[in-house]
């Protein structure tokens, strides 16, 4: 079939009319091999340009931040704002460049040993301190039946345990513990080898017992320690660093030089 003649638009209406092919223009003489590509037509000037289409990717993102990240934010969005909330401290007000030193410093922290100290809490030493847990072979005086304790593993039959009873602290379980100032109920039945007082044959002799060292376990140590390792047990002043008492354990946070000796078991 012969191609169409183009020109004005009553001529082409005549040639459609007796059956010219139009379509025929619209179609490419070359051959088709290959995966179709769609393209946009777009107009530059007086010539056509030819864009290729490309699927649209649609990618998810997830954004992670912390209350770190919210704080530095809010530092670089606003500088004059000074003045924030902070979960467990509360409202602080302070300098944008200050509060950036401080949580560029938050990468410190990576390098600390935490340890429970009890169901709810754990602490860490910091620079070159050390947190000992006090054991109770620290002295010839210790009761060796409780260990210093002052009490059995039975739980008091008054008060089950509760250590009070109608409100009033149960007497029956009432114990002082080796070292200990005051006595306390413990929730157990008092040693019958020193009847409560922790301290062997149930003879208290604190003036002899006064500034003799004492033994414990290294729990935590801190980034700048040089020598201990998790797991030593020290001999040190019964004087030396800070004493923290939780329920039944006792706590030092000392410098790693205030130890006196490295202590091993060879049995």
């Amino acid at each position: 079939m012969a191609d169409p003649e183009l020109g004005n638009r009553a001529s082409e209406q005549g040639q459609f009319e007796k059956g010219v092919d139009f379509e025929g223009i619209n179609s490419s003489g070359l051959p088709v091999s290959g995966p179709m590509v769609e393209v946009d037509v777009k107009s530059n000037g007086n010539d056509l340009e030819l864009l290729q289409k490309r699927p649209a990717v649609h990618r998810s993102i997830e954004l992670r931040h912390s209350e770190s990240d919210l704080l530095a934010a809010q530092m670089l969005d606003d500088p004059e704002m000074t003045s924030f909330s902070i979960p467990n401290v509360g409202t602080i007000e302070a300098s944008p460049s200050r509060l950036s030193k401080a949580l560029s410093r938050n990468h410190n922290r990576e390098q600390l040993v935490w340890f429970g100290i009890d169901s709810h809490n754990m602490s860490a030493a910091m620079g070159d301190r050390i947190i000992v847990r006090r054991d109770l072979m620290e002295s010839e005086y210790v009761c060796r039946e409780c260990r210093g304790k002052g009490h059995t593993d039975e739980v008091c039959k008054l008060c089950d345990g509760k250590q009070q009873k109608d409100g009033q602290l149960c007497n029956q379980c009432m114990v002082l513990g080796f070292e200990s100032e005051k006595p306390h109920p413990c929730g157990f039945v008092k040693c019958p080898n020193c009847v409560g007082s922790g301290w062997r044959n149930g003879i208290i002799i604190p003036e002899v017992a006064q500034g003799k060292p004492v033994t414990g376990v290294v729990v935590s140590i801190g980034p700048a320690t040089t020598l201990l390792k998790l797991g030593d047990r020290v001999l040190h002043s019964k004087f030396a660093g800070h004493t923290l008492e939780m329920k039944s354990e006792t706590y030092t946070y000392m410098y790693e030089k205030e130890v006196i000796s490295l202590l091993r078991d060879i049995g």
